[in-house]
């Protein structure tokens, strides 16, 4: 009996993407879902559960679930958005439609219970960035947000430099924002330094900015410079033929031949004479 009810768990651990997650958890009102087990078949396993659940405050989905697994997600969320109070999307390669729907899902400017939301290592680049910053600004109960490696440059924080500056007090008394590892260089940071409250923490580490390499100016090909031996020969034969331009024909004939036959004995290598390292006696035995 005690093997039957074991290999009864294995199965289900194997098919039921939530399930198993919940076991570990042992908490009725976390959710916890495997992206790579977040296919057809289980979308009416997830459907389920979350009609049993009549309060799920923590939602965490990790692994890639993409556009196509945000659209089977995104009714549970609308169930259960006045219950969630944690929002957990990171890596799941989501991007601005994504996020315009998950706006419209939790009901952000208007949401009394959410308190975080991560959607870190998700290319929502400067334009996401902007629309969550645009609608959480009046939101007074979400205390951090999490958009680290999401491929944020400094014109997403200019662009949303105005919400940042006019965000509403959290109820907490502190609002923690996370920009790291992302693209902002020095212009995106003096401007977060000039606007940023003094209830803000944020975090702007390992920054990745794109290199602006500076216009150097053109420069003309170097001439080529003659060997110091080409030299003296270029020299020998102007000498060479500005006296044959005075004399004739056969003379600078004659001065040239010299002039080869000089530089030729000058830069020829030594003959090393050879002989025998050693030398072989026939002995008679």
């Amino acid at each position: 009996m005690a093997n039957l009810v074991t290999l009864r768990k294995r199965k289900l651990k194997e098919t039921d993407p939530v399930m198993r997650e919940l076991r570990k958890a042992r908490r009725g009102d976390v959710v916890k879902i495997k992206a790579h087990l977040l296919n057809e078949e289980n979308q009416e396993k997830v459907r389920q559960y979350a009609e049993k659940c009549s309060d799920v405050s923590i939602l965490d989905v990790q692994g890639s679930i993409g556009m196509l697994g945000f659209q089977r997600l995104s009714p549970m969320i609308c169930d259960h958005v006045s219950t969630l109070k944690r929002v957990m999307l990171r890596a799941n390669d989501l991007r601005v439609p994504a996020v315009l729907d998950l706006v419209r899902a939790l009901n952000l400017p208007s949401n009394k219970t959410l308190q975080l939301l991560d959607l870190s290592s998700n290319p929502i680049g400067n334009e996401g960035f902007k629309v969550l910053m645009s609608n959480t600004l009046h939101n007074d109960t979400l205390s951090a947000l999490l958009v680290s490696k999401c491929n944020i440059f400094d014109e997403g924080v200019v662009s949303s430099q105005p919400y940042i500056a006019h965000k509403t007090l959290p109820s907490s008394g502190r609002f923690y924002l996370n920009l790291s590892h992302n693209m902002i260089g020095a212009k995106g940071h003096t401007i977060i330094a000039s606007s940023l409250p003094t209830w803000m923490s944020l975090s702007l580490t390992r920054q990745r900015p794109p290199l602006l390499l500076p216009s150097s100016p053109v420069k003309s090909p170097p001439k080529p410079v003659p060997a110091p031996d080409d030299m003296d020969l270029d020299k020998d034969d102007a000498s060479s033929s500005s006296s044959s331009s005075s004399s004739s024909s056969s003379s600078s004939t004659s001065s040239t031949s010299q002039t080869r036959r000089r530089y030729v004995s000058k830069h020829r290598p030594a003959m090393i004479p050879t002989r025998p390292v050693c030398q072989l006696v026939p002995v008679k035995v």
